[in-house]
């Protein structure tokens, strides 16, 4: 019975030290709890609890505005609202919901599907960017998770006129297009930023200081002339209905500075619409599409002529009888000119004479001619999907390749290319860096001479000649100014070879020849309404849109003969 006594605080106290065993080790494992928490993993711990808590709110930027070269604005910011619904606070019994889905145009079903679907998030947009007026009455619902937000639109005063030379920016008002896309690090600036606490159910509670202020974008200002742009969408557009052409494009410098005064295309979008009607007429054609010249190029075939020394103005060649082979190939002229002097051989625009004369010299001759007026280079303007054009080799091997590339064929380039030429050739030989942004006052304009101004000068006298009655680009005369130009159609070349219904009108010239100031490039693709040269086509164009240029730049109108003979012809 004593054994039995004994053995019963023996079990009491070994469950006595099993618990304190245990609470030690609670306790510990307490202890552990608490460092980790408080020391190991606090920085952890208490991001979570933000994450959860708090958020952060982007501001938005003012997006920089586009200029012309007279200060007027091209592309502007404008400040508008967005909805948007947090779906964990929404409350479809509200009888307001009918009216949100009537003022945002959206089918109520498609509205409450949209929600429901997203039920698990705090942030939906159901429109970007709405209209002032419909705020007003978006307001006036106060409807339960309905939130707006601060964003900017991006307006373009002058509409489809200057829109493929813009671009445009998305909803997230970044630039997806044009000049909104090449300066869209300079015009986007930075967002900024400020800090919100939320509750557990996500509704605000408390605003924080700003994080970050928004940077605005810097402003850029183009050397367009608004003025001049206008006036040559309106009379391209003009003429490309008049004709029922498929497209068209005027390209117009600034001699001096060989900054681009003009730059459209027919057709245009409009870019302050919600939606773009036609991704065809985003393109911007006078950069990236491309042409052969035709007989535009035989303005810089004769400065190859004439650069070599063999040959003066008072030079002549015969082109009896109106053709000639060229190994087993024809070259033709629309008639049989004879001997021709060669100004005569620019304003009959003769096939024949010019090639004879090409084939004459080394072939590298003509090659390096066009080179160095910028052919089958990229022009360096800044303007995005810039084309470079292109120059066949095979003139080197075959003369008749040689013979074609004189007048045109055998090279492609843009119209903004084309201007490109016809702008050194006006400012005597002398090549510029084109430019579409406004240089620095300070900023010295690089120069370099290709050609002895004497050579151009020869060049421009009997580009002059053209423009007089019985030269082909006699439609081009302004009153009271003296103009150098050049005609060119060809025909349009296909996976079939070149066709014999599509065409390509092309006029290129400068003015006034005495102190030149404007140089201009015009192209009519595809005229289908009878008349497809490019002196009945490009041509008035050119002189309508020349004309008023030179006034509008106040270029003071010359008392030359033929100035003053075109004067009493008209």
């Amino acid at each position: 019975m004593k054994g039995k006594r004994l053995s019963k605080p023996k079990i009491w106290r070994g469950r006595v030290f099993f618990l304190g065993i245990l609470g030690l080790f609670a306790a510990a494992l307490l202890c552990w709890r608490l460092v980790s928490i408080q020391v190991l993993d606090k920085d952890f711990l208490q991001a979570q609890g933000k994450a959860r808590t708090w958020r952060t709110v982007e501001i938005p930027s003012y997006r920089g505005i586009i200029f012309d070269r007279k200060g007027e604005p091209l592309a502007v910011s404008t400040p508008v609202q967005s909805v948007w619904v947090n779906p964990k606070e929404v409350d479809f019994t509200q009888s307001n919901w009918a009216v949100l889905a009537k003022i945002l145009m959206i089918p109520q079903a498609q509205l409450v599907q949209r929600i429901a679907a997203n039920r698990t998030k705090e942030f939906v947009y159901l429109k970007r960017q709405i209209n002032p007026f419909a705020m007003q009455d978006l307001v006036k619902l106060n409807l339960t998770g309905l939130h707006f937000e601060k964003e900017y639109r991006r307006f373009y005063p002058t509409g489809e006129i200057s829109a493929n030379i813009l671009g445009v920016t998305g909803l997230d008002h970044q630039g997806l297009e044009g000049l909104e896309l090449s300066f869209n690090q300079q015009l986007a600036g930075q967002p900024g930023q400020y800090q919100i606490i939320k509750d557990g159910f996500g509704k605000k509670i408390q605003q924080l200081a700003m994080s970050q202020a928004p940077q605005r974008g810097k402003d850029i200002q183009l050397t367009l002339d608004s003025r001049i742009q206008s006036l040559a969408y309106k009379t391209l557009l003009a003429a490309v209905k008049k004709n029922n052409a498929k497209a068209g494009m005027l390209v117009a410098l600034d001699v001096d500075t060989f900054e681009i005064l003009a730059m459209v295309n027919v057709p245009s979008f409009n870019p302050n619409l919600e939606k773009i009607q036609s991704l065809e007429g985003m393109r911007n054609r006078a950069v990236t599409d491309l042409y052969e010249p035709g007989s535009l190029i035989k303005a810089f075939s004769m400065a190859s002529i004439l650069g070599s020394g063999r040959y003066e103005l008072q030079s002549v060649v015969d082109t009896h009888p109106g053709w000639f082979k060229v190994g087993n190939n024809m070259v033709r002229d629309v008639r049989n000119f004879g001997t021709l002097d060669l100004t005569t051989v620019m304003t009959k625009s003769s096939n024949v004479g010019i090639s004879k004369l090409t084939l004459s010299l080394p072939p590298n001759n003509l090659y390096e001619t066009l080179s160095q007026f910028g052919f089958g280079q990229r022009t360096h303007s800044g303007l995005a999907g810039e084309n470079t054009g292109y120059i066949s080799d095979a003139g080197y091997k075959n003369p008749f390749a040689l013979a074609t590339l004189s007048f045109g064929y055998g090279l492609v380039a843009t119209p903004l290319q084309l201007a490109q030429a016809y702008a050194v050739l006006a400012a005597g030989g002398i090549k510029k860096p084109l430019s579409m942004i406004k240089p620095d006052a300070n900023q010295a304009l690089t120069a370099e001479r290709i050609m002895p101004e004497a050579v151009a000068q020869i060049v421009t006298r009997i580009l002059s000649a053209t423009t007089q009655l019985g030269g082909t680009a006699f439609r081009a005369r302004i009153p009271g100014y003296d103009i150098a130009a050049k005609t060119g159609t060809i025909r349009k070349v296909t996976q079939s070879g070149y066709q014999k219904d599509q065409h390509v009108a092309l006029f290129a010239g400068f003015a006034p020849v005495q102190a030149p100031r404007v140089a201009m490039v015009v192209v009519i693709d595809e005229p289908q309404n009878g008349q497809f040269y490019g002196g009945q086509v490009a041509a008035p164009v050119f002189t309508h849109v020349m004309s008023r240029t030179l006034s509008m730049l106040n270029v003071v109108p010359n008392n030359s003969s033929s100035a003053a003979k075109l004067l009493v012809e008209q």
